[in-house]
């Protein structure tokens, strides 16, 4: 590989900034590396296109939110590029990712310090529908609050758009669809709001779970909730994890689960009209992760094989 690194920005991220490409550029001259740029876009399916170099480069670095660096992923899959390192710079709207890793907001600190004080992780990365998920996706519920969000209001008013959005969907509850969910294992569990978590944490700072992205396992959730007492009653135990055996399984390495009802998918907080394949599962690779020690807090989790 040559030394060398690409940097990826969504110029649409809440937290972007030019100054921001400048300092890439500036770090990269000093550093004497050879510097590919290239903005985010979309095709008409939805799928994040990046102008990747001809040869590999060394790393990878993402200036944006979890949607961006979602679609960064999968399209790194799409040209064989997952055993490029990848590095987040997190500039989104709530940056769960980001969270997840411990991570603080990027403040003062100088590109150099970020890029020169790196570890790797090896982060599991499951699939639905076809497309690959770092922390999270869902349907019913779930999707439905990601379809309905106002791209304006998420814009300017970040998270607080999402919490609008849940009281709009909280009356509407009845009229979505029954989702049939099956563990390879034989298990059916039936409700209207599908949630896997590939990571602790959830909307946010939310930790709805013990697991980890590391650990080769993720649990998943199913919910029937008819109103908006109960709903909002399963989102307070969901966050202080107090669900029950009976609503939630453990997906394995070599598992799969089957949805069946779903038209619509989120995934990693980003929202998908077209539900073609019902069947979930980890990916067979693992994602490099660089993160920065510059931007960390102690660890939250730390995989054996750092």
């Amino acid at each position: 590989m040559k030394k060398s690194f690409l940097f990826v920005f969504n110029p649409f991220s809440r937290g972007y900034s030019e100054s921001m490409l400048w300092s890439v550029k500036r770090c990269a001259r000093n550093s004497g590396l050879e510097l590919y740029i290239s903005e985010t876009k979309l095709d008409k399916n939805g799928n994040c296109i990046i102008d990747f170099p001809k040869e590999k480069c060394s790393s990878i670095w993402v200036a944006g939110g979890d949607g961006t660096f979602n679609g960064v992923v999968n399209a790194m899959a799409r040209e064989n590029w997952l055993d490029v390192p990848v590095g987040i710079l997190p500039r989104g709207t709530a940056n769960v990712l980001a969270t997840e890793y411990g991570m603080k907001s990027i403040g003062k600190r100088s590109i150099p310090e970020i890029f020169g004080s790196c570890i790797v992780r090896e982060h599991d990365l499951g699939v639905i529908n076809g497309r690959i998920f770092l922390m999270s996706a869902g349907c019913g519920i779930d999707a439905e609050v990601m379809k309905s969000v106002n791209p304006v209001l998420k814009r300017f008013f970040g998270t607080l758009a999402y919490f609008v959005t849940v009281l709009k969907v909280s009356t509407m509850l009845k009229s979505l669809p029954l989702l049939r969910v099956t563990h390879s294992s034989g298990r059916v569990m039936e409700g209207n709001w599908f949630l896997a978590a590939n990571a602790s944490r959830y909307a946010g700072d939310f930790a709805i779970t013990k697991g980890n992205p590391f650990d080769d396992e993720m649990e998943c959730f199913v919910f029937n909730v008819q109103n908006s007492f109960s709903f909002f009653k399963k989102v307070l135990e969901l966050t202080q994890r107090r669900i029950g055996e009976t609503e939630s399984i453990i997906l394995k390495r070599g598992d799969k689960i089957i949805i069946d009802g779903a038209k619509v998918c989120q995934i990693d907080g980003e929202y998908f009209d077209i539900f073609e394949n019902n069947e979930m599962s980890f990916y067979p690779k693992k994602l490099k992760v660089f993160v920065a020690s510059a931007l960390c807090l102690p660890p939250v989790h730390l995989p054996k094989n750092v």
